[in-house]
């Protein structure tokens, strides 16, 4: 807190403004992340159900 305030107590606002702007840039970071989690987890499913029906036409055509 000290680097906010100068000598006769005023608030140094380019610290005050870097320091938000790079708590903002976390956040958001983290609610993209959240929604890549989430989406991961959503198509789980359909893509392990695609890969299956993909590898089992192949293993039809090949006659195995």
């Amino acid at each position: 807190m000290d680097d906010f305030v100068g000598c006769a107590g005023e608030v140094n606002m380019e610290k005050a403004r870097r320091g938000q702007s790079t708590l903002e840039y976390i956040v958001l970071f983290a609610i993209v992340v959240g929604i890549i989690i989430v989406a991961a987890g959503k198509l789980k499913p359909k893509i392990q159900g695609a890969y299956g029906h993909f590898s089992a036409g192949i293993q039809s055509k090949v006659g195995n």
